[in-house]
């Protein structure tokens, strides 16, 4: 099963090509979509193409006969982890709404991709890799901490303009807005946590 599981790496690439394609290739009007590498700026895209790369390092380790970097697999994992309980419980209903959420490119970034890569993470073989502990997983908060600090600092740049709040974050003030950051990056870690519990190594 766990030698099975490993295959989900390439089905990881081939969602994270297709989806990066679609995104940079034309413009979608799904809510969330803006034209071409502009969609960067979501942390929802970044994490996919985030996993992608390490759904890339992964294969070519293997092939390598090197040990998995389990580490940055739980990192990619838990960021679309927390890109998926977003949109699922935050974009989606209140936002953009459903339909739109998981049209077109986002049904890959929104759903398949990130339900791909944590099964990847779940199943597949550590090579012998010592089981992450709770502090160990502390690793991951990286990825909403540095987003959060990036999308804070060119919010105030920006004078604090309505479109410099795409996620609408901050719409209740800025105070609130870095509580949900840090909300963001509790449940991450949480997530971390859940994910390591979860594998059978």
């Amino acid at each position: 099963m766990r030698k099975k599981a490993f295959y989900l790496n390439y089905l990881t690439v081939v969602l994270g090509v297709i989806g990066t394609g679609i995104m940079i290739g034309k413009y979608c009007d799904n809510g969330f979509t803006l034209e071409g590498l502009k969609n960067l700026k979501y942390f929802t895209n970044v994490s996919n193409i985030f996993a992608t790369v390490v759904a890339v390092i992964s294969i070519v380790r293997k092939r390598q006969g090197k040990p998995q970097m389990m580490r940055l697999k739980l990192f990619a994992a838990a960021a679309l982890g927390l890109t998926f309980l977003t949109v699922i419980c935050y974009l989606a209903p209140f936002v953009a709404g459903f339909p739109r959420a998981y049209r077109n490119e986002s049904f890959i970034f929104h759903l398949l991709l990130p339900l791909t890569a944590i099964a990847e993470y779940i199943f597949s073989e550590s090579d012998g890799a010592k089981r992450i502990s709770a502090k160990g997983a502390l690793i991951t908060v990286l990825g909403p901490a540095v987003y959060g600090t990036v999308y804070v600092i060119q919010y105030l740049s920006r004078g604090m303009v309505r479109e410099a709040d795409w996620y609408s974050f901050i719409v209740w003030g800025l105070p609130i807005g870095m509580c949900i950051f840090l909300v963001l990056m509790l449940i991450t870690w949480g997530l971390s946590i859940l994910l390591c519990k979860l594998r059978r190594d």
